[in-house]
């Protein structure tokens, strides 16, 4: 027979709100009689990151010490048998943006401890063997919005650039090989330079989308994509794609971009740069 019920509830990290999408990073669970809680969550919630999104740990931290702050106060003055359903609710009231927690789930043990960790790893702890095959086969949910952008970076490039692409070493869809085993792929590649010293000038897309947080996200997967293929003879520019022309500028984005020393431009700047480029493109 069980001598204990213990409530839980799974931290998740929201990459689209409307799909669902989301990665558990941390799991907290509460009993009475006596009261306890037992909260934890990933040293590194970036390990859950996803191909084309990754967990803001920023986000992830804060609400954690938003939680902490929390539960050590009801650990404090909990006093009465409802101390559980209260200090749950409490938090559930944290669920707001990226970061949220899960309706309450009941378990019943005999060992408290032994069961919070199988919960956790169960529901939070990576599994890498099974992480990489989900990974390739996750849609995107903005596919479509990416191929959208890519061709109208390659066609705004077009329209500045002379003489015609044609007639310059250029490459559309541009892989590199990164220094991990990941390769990466870029809207369009210009080789400037012969031989030995040629120079590659990497232009992508950059999603402007309604929330600053998902633009931001955006920005640190490509950040994270150019890290690991940056080299001195490659330089990196970010177009701004926006579906909307409400939508506002991005800052934060912007800011987090220029610190990985690449170029940003909005898409309407990309002509004026393609025109200037063409002058110093050296045939090779």
């Amino acid at each position: 027979m069980f001598s204990v019920e213990m409530q839980y509830m799974v931290i998740r990290y929201m990459f689209n709100d409307l799909g669902d999408e989301a990665a558990n990073v941390g799991i907290v669970a509460a009993m009475d009689n006596p009261f306890r809680v037992f909260y934890r969550t990933l040293d590194d919630p970036g390990k859950k990151s996803r191909r084309d999104a990754r967990v803001n740990r920023r986000l992830v931290e804060a609400f954690a010490l938003r939680a902490r702050t929390v539960i050590d106060d009801y650990s404090v003055k909990a006093t009465g048998p409802e101390s559980r359903s209260l200090l749950l609710e409490h938090l559930q009231e944290l669920s707001v943006g990226r970061v949220r927690l899960s309706m309450p789930r009941t378990v019943l043990t005999n060992d408290p401890d032994a069961e919070f960790e199988i919960l956790f790893d169960q529901w939070v702890a990576p599994r890498l063997e099974v992480q990489a095959p989900r990974q390739s086969g996750r849609k995107d949910p903005y596919g479509k919005l990416r191929r959208q952008a890519s061709r109208a970076l390659v066609s705004s490039f077009k329209e500045g650039f002379q003489p015609s692409l044609k007639k310059q070493p250029f490459a559309v869809d541009y892989e590199v090989q990164g220094t991990s085993s990941h390769r990466a792929v870029f809207d369009l590649a210009i080789f400037t330079g012969a031989n030995g010293g040629r120079t590659e000038l990497l232009f992508h897309h950059l999603l402007v989308l309604p929330e600053s947080e998902d633009t931001y996200t955006q920005a640190e997967a490509l950040c994270w994509r150019w890290s690991d293929v940056r080299t001195d003879r490659r330089a990196l520019t970010a177009v701004l794609y926006k579906h909307s022309k409400e939508y506002e500028d991005v800052p934060e984005a912007r800011s987090l971009l220029s610190k990985e020393s690449v170029i940003v431009i909005n898409l309407a700047e990309l002509p004026a740069m393609a025109k200037t480029l063409s002058k110093q493109v050296t045939m090779f």
